[in-house]
């Protein structure tokens, strides 16, 4: 069973880790250039 405390602190050094790997990441930076200047689909209302 897990200790609530103890998991907590586990959990939020694993985040820590995450984000910090990520940010050093180059392809994670890539891809957020590409969804803030391609975003995800877009919805068109184009029939032609």
């Amino acid at each position: 069973m897990w200790i609530k405390e103890k998991y907590l602190e586990w959990f939020k050094k694993l985040e820590e880790d995450m984000k910090r790997q990520l940010a050093e990441s180059a392809r994670y930076k890539a891809y957020r250039r590409f969804l803030k200047n391609h975003g995800t689909g877009r919805i068109t209302f184009d029939d032609s």
